[in-house]
């Protein structure tokens, strides 16, 4: 059978069928290599940001468990304090007071490991706002110890009973610019 198209024809036709399927596979993998290379760099890119946004997170949440952590402790230290404050009346030997003392001072040790927690998460000016908080705080503390001293003088005593209020009311003013600040640093996260 013979078509009457000469071999060479032929030949010619299957080399430029040949030629531009290779051409239109090469422009394909061309093409399909840039929208990849594109993807690929997109996806690093969206990789990147949903690291940077959950690191941020992370760290919001840190700073956050801190900042309750101390402000809970400081609280603590505040109201165990309070209480040795009022039980005065009934410590009569060194034993009682110091038993009595105990809950305070173990909230205040809190209060200080917390602190350090603080200044580990928290910007430099929230960790000195701490600072004051605490200073407050164990002012407090140091003032109503003094006050309920078995055997302390009636002068002394009156005097502590002053200095215990001014020292209650600086703490709770300081504990409410820590947690001010701290809630405006969480916003800013």
């Amino acid at each position: 059978m013979q078509s009457g198209v000469s071999p060479t024809t032929l030949i010619t036709v299957a080399v430029i069928t040949a030629v531009s399927s290779l051409a239109a596979s090469a422009v394909t993998a061309v093409v399909a290599y840039l929208i990849a290379k594109r993807n690929l760099g997109h996806t690093a890119q969206m990789a990147e940001l949903d690291r940077s946004a959950q690191l941020r997170q992370e760290q919001r949440t840190a700073r956050r468990d801190a900042y309750a952590a101390y402000v809970t402790a400081a609280l603590a230290t505040l109201r165990d304090t309070t209480i040795l404050k009022h039980r005065d009346g009934s410590l009569e030997t060194a034993a009682d007071w110091a038993t009595a003392r105990g809950p305070a001072r173990d909230s205040y040790n809190e209060l200080a490991i917390t602190q350090g927690v603080v200044k580990m998460e928290a910007p430099e000016d929230l960790a000195q706002t701490a600072e004051s908080v605490r200073e407050s705080v164990q002012e407090f503390l140091r003032r109503i110890e003094r006050w309920t001293t078995p055997g302390i003088e009636r002068d002394v005593r009156t005097k502590e009973e002053a200095a215990s209020e001014i020292a209650v009311n600086a703490a709770f003013m300081a504990l409410d610019v820590f947690t001010k600040a701290a809630r405006e640093d969480l916003e800013r996260y």
